[in-house]
């Protein structure tokens, strides 16, 4: 991601070397995690962001194949592979729509997720 300008450049390697500041944030973060939660907890939640994540990837194909990116070649989608995904995503919203009924604090781990993107997001549109 730091080397697509995506997150700090000091996080970059030089191609064939492991990343290693990376790699220690990533293990840092993941420590606090499991220092400050149950592992119930940290299992639910981080279940719950991956669904959000993946089926947000599976709504990206679908937009992918209505309307391409400009810069990028896409393969095309079949329309049972746009089907697939339109049905992926609507499960995974269910599923999401169900776990936040049961248990609203769910839907604070997304929150931090969607605020650090966008967060991101901002600052990578500042800095070209």
């Amino acid at each position: 991601m730091a080397s697509d300008g995506r997150f700090p450049s000091s996080f970059e390697a030089q191609s064939g070397v492991t990343p290693t500041r990376a790699t220690l944030l990533q293990g840092a973060l993941a420590l606090v995690m499991l220092l400050t939660h149950s592992f119930d907890l940290l299992v639910e939640n981080v279940g719950a962001v991956l669904t959000f994540t993946s089926a947000l990837t599976a709504l990206a194909l679908v937009r992918a194949r209505l309307r391409p990116p400009l810069r990028f070649e896409v393969p095309k989608l079949s329309s049972p592979g746009v089907l697939c995904g339109l049905a992926y995503f609507v499960a995974s919203t269910w599923t999401l729509w169900a776990a936040a009924a049961e248990k609203p604090a769910r839907l604070l781990w997304i929150g931090v997720l969607v605020g650090a993107a966008l967060v991101a997001h901002v600052a990578r549109r500042l800095r070209t």
